[in-house]
């Protein structure tokens, strides 16, 4: 399986590049659920989402069932 990175994430850290791939694969998923199916810490999580937020390839709404949690989801483009 390839997996083609956007322009944006070729240069992002090994963190960065992982909560892209999966929130691509599998999202939107909260934090928390990123950091189970990482395996990073939830702060490297929020690292990297932030990270990922201003590189403008994930964004963050809040859960339509939950009003206290985000979720994450890539941005195509």
């Amino acid at each position: 399986m390839t997996i083609t990175l956007p322009p944006a994430v070729v240069d992002a850290s090994a963190s960065e590049k992982l909560v892209w791939v999966v929130l691509d694969e599998s999202g939107p998923l909260s934090a928390a659920e990123l950091a189970a199916q990482t395996g990073l810490s939830q702060s490297g999580v929020y690292n990297a989402l932030g990270e990922l937020r201003s590189r403008e390839t994930v964004e963050k709404r809040r859960d339509p069932t939950d009003s206290y949690t985000h979720l994450f989801h890539t941005i195509q483009g």
